[in-house]
């Protein structure tokens, strides 16, 4: 849609025009003046693309307007409108652009030949003007593309040939230090225009030092600023960027952290140092506490790995008690952190160890499926970028895990004591360890050490002992010869039975049948 302003000082006339243009251009906004000073007073207030105006006016004529309305707005296409055919106006219009020159009373298809001409025109101008801003911003975007790939090199790799480049327009050869700044905003997305916002707010801020400041390839909410020159940032420096950065990406306080490396005194063979000695620091940030980590502080080797123990959150999950298993969680958690000191890596693989052995614990409580589905949970915790990510996350697998004894209590015997039945009514037949665990879903070795933390006594002793059971009453009651009783109770070599039965009794079968016969 156009504005089109039609000024004429005779009513009559510029009311025609206008009948004229609403056939001509329905979809056009039309406006009106009755001399110069109204029409620039509507030029000034609106933006009209082209104006049609009567030559001959008061105050200010057809083309004092168009001097006026060229100086001030060049885009407007001026179109002159005269009752004579006079050569001299016609070409002191033209001297000022004018696009086209009418005589009244004007004609319908002259006048939409002229408007026709001048949207051909702007529409033309117009996709010249959008591809020459396009090449621009690519070539903008290029440029700061290159830079910021190059930047990425220097930081990642030792060789200097990959990002050599950098050190003809950096000078890199000087003191300086890398700093990470991390953005705790899920999903974010930095865009060129905020990124360089942010790069000159810094720039400006550091006024003592030569930086600039480029995205960490393959992060959302990772920036790196590397500063030539001067001393290290200062707390209130940090303190301002970071109310920066809040505003403009319209975040929550506290959500975003620091991490700022060791000062070097040649910057151009210590990029890759920096960074890793950064990305060393800014890895607390997963605490969510302190939001300035200076690399120093966490330059000292790492504690080592220490077993958890497990066995009252075990027992909470098993009572089925949520609230009272979240707040030992919350107790063990905070022993684990050991004050946010720990390396976060190693504080999740704990994590995720713990996990594992409750999981283990609880595997003859729960469905296959659900186990299946608890452990992938489990694995994921890793990925947790946040300490409050990874408390939330740990405290929906506690609950599921209640929720999923809860359904296999509701839907499913102890598969522990059905395999104790199971062997009280199958002792007679090939029983082996291996397969009473086949049987019940368990890993044998595991089973084993189940059976003999629930029962209080191994797999093979509970087997033995019931055989032996059997046999002691097949004595005293039948008359059955010992070979005859042994295959009864399921032993296959007569001459073991008779060794293990005198281990267990200090007398052969026949001597027990004689004495309590």
């Amino acid at each position: 849609m156009y504005n089109i302003l039609v000024v004429d000082d005779e009513r009559i006339h510029r009311e025609g025009l206008i009948m004229l243009l609403e056939k001509i251009c329905p979809d056009d906004m039309l406006w009106e003046a009755s001399n110069g000073q109204e029409a620039m007073e509507i030029m000034n207030n609106i933006s009209c693309e082209i104006v049609i105006s009567d030559i001959r006016m008061a105050e200010m004529d057809g083309l004092q307007l168009q001097k006026k309305v060229k100086t001030d707005y060049p885009e407007t296409a001026f179109v002159i409108v005269s009752g004579y055919a006079d050569f001299s106006y016609a070409r002191e219009a033209l001297q000022f652009h004018a696009s086209d020159y009418l005589l009244k009373p004007v004609d319908a298809e002259e006048l939409k030949q002229a408007i026709k001409k001048i949207k051909k025109s702007k529409n033309q101008d117009q996709v010249q003007k959008q591809k020459v801003d396009q090449m621009e911003r690519r070539l903008k975007e290029s440029a700061y593309g290159y830079m910021e790939w190059l930047l990425n090199q220097y930081i990642h790799h030792t060789r200097r040939k990959v990002w050599e480049p950098l050190s003809e327009m950096f000078p890199l050869r000087q003191e300086g230090y890398l700093m990470l700044i991390r953005i705790n905003k899920q999903h974010l997305i930095l865009n060129e225009e905020m990124k360089r916002e942010i790069g000159y707010f810094i720039k400006k801020h550091l006024t003592d030092t030569s930086s600039i400041t480029f995205q960490v390839n393959g992060t959302e909410n990772l920036l790196a600023v590397l500063a030539l020159s001067g001393s290290r940032i200062e707390q209130e420096q940090i303190t301002q960027i970071e109310e920066f950065i809040q505003n403009i990406l319209v975040l929550e306080k506290n959500r975003i952290y620091f991490a700022v490396s060791s000062l070097y005194p040649d910057m151009e063979s210590c990029g890759k140092k920096a960074y890793e000695e950064a990305m060393a620091a800014m890895k607390y940030s997963f605490y969510e506490e302190e939001r300035y980590l200076q690399a120093e502080k966490y330059l000292s080797d790492e504690k080592q790995e220490d077993s958890v123990g497990s066995e009252a959150i075990l027992n909470s999950i098993k009572e089925g008690n949520l609230e009272k298993s979240e707040a030992i969680f919350e107790k063990i958690t905070e022993v684990l952190s050991e004050h946010k000191s720990v390396q976060p890596d190693i504080f999740k693989r704990k994590i995720v160890f713990f996990f594992f052995r409750i999981l283990r614990y609880m595997e003859p409580y729960l469905k296959a499926e659900h186990l299946s589905e608890l452990n992938a949970l489990d694995n994921r915790l890793i990925e947790s970028q946040w300490y409050s990510e990874l408390k939330k996350r740990s405290a929906e697998l506690i609950k599921n895990i209640i929720a999923f004894r809860e359904i296999a209590d509701s839907q499913e015997t102890d598969p522990l004591d059905e395999s104790r039945k199971y062997i009280e009514e199958h002792y007679r037949d090939e029983i082996s360890l291996e397969r009473i665990a086949t049987l019940y879903h368990f890993n044998a070795s595991y089973f084993s050490t189940l059976f003999k933390q629930r029962f209080g006594i191994s797999f093979s002793e509970y087997l033995s002992d019931i055989r032996m059971e059997k046999a002691e009453d097949l004595l005293k009651t039948s008359s059955d010869k010992v070979r005859e009783i042994a295959l009864e109770v399921g032993y296959k070599d007569p001459n073991y039975f008779n060794r293990a039965f005198k281990k267990r009794h200090n007398m052969t079968p026949e001597e027990f049948r004689k004495r309590v016969g």
